[in-house]
């Protein structure tokens, strides 16, 4: 006797299923079948975001509308949002977690002074790009550079996460008598080694 199957239950019940989805309708060429959304149709006749609410189980048409789809960035949209600081041209909108500025461009994140260099140069930069003013919003004067000029520069800024600590991770501080530099330039602890040195001793 054949094993008792069961139905699984849908996760989405009010969505069609996929053999009753309509077939043909070109990605990106219609608009959202909602009414008053410019956005492109992705789903069913619906924008993307549309569509999420149906697939939640909520009614795509009610709730709060959807913001349309943002201006693409082209190269005098870009040049007209940096602002003029002193000497410097600064991306005046709210930098990312690493400190950057981050835009869309062709659909892909890019960081802005990136960005910059592509269209004042006509090409990507090879490697990372160092900031001879040592501002991460400036999108002007950058340079190509090695990842170690563009550390070097960081630690002579004391932009460094590691150049920015004050004390060890035992809590001693990194003062002129208790610290030591090794070749690659690193900081050490001598109150931490002396207790380390001790204890191998002590085996």
């Amino acid at each position: 006797m054949g094993r008792a199957t069961r139905e699984r239950p849908r996760p989405c019940p009010n969505l069609p299923r996929r053999s009753e989805m309509p077939k043909g309708i070109p990605y990106g060429d219609t608009l959202c079948s909602v009414s008053d959304c410019t956005s492109p149709a992705r789903r069913l006749g619906w924008c993307s975001a549309h569509y999420q609410r149906s697939r939640h189980g909520r009614d795509p048409e009610s709730g709060p509308p959807v913001a349309p789809p943002a201006e693409p960035m082209t190269p005098d949209r870009f040049w007209s949002l940096v602002v003029e600081d002193g000497e410097c041209l600064m991306w005046p909108r709210r930098p990312g977690s690493n400190g950057y500025g981050k835009v869309s461009w062709q659909n892909r994140t890019v960081s802005v002074h990136r960005l910059a260099f592509f269209l004042r140069e006509g090409r990507w930069p090879n490697g990372p790009l160092r900031h001879l003013c040592n501002r991460r919003l400036c999108v002007l004067h950058t340079v190509e550079g090695t990842p170690k000029e563009n550390t070097q520069d960081m630690i002579a800024a004391g932009n460094h996460r590691n150049a920015r600590k004050t004390h060890c991770p035992a809590g001693h501080p990194y003062d002129e008598a208790n610290t030591r530099r090794v070749a690659k330039g690193w900081r050490r602890c001598r109150t931490c080694d002396l207790a380390r040195s001790r204890a191998r001793r002590k085996r």
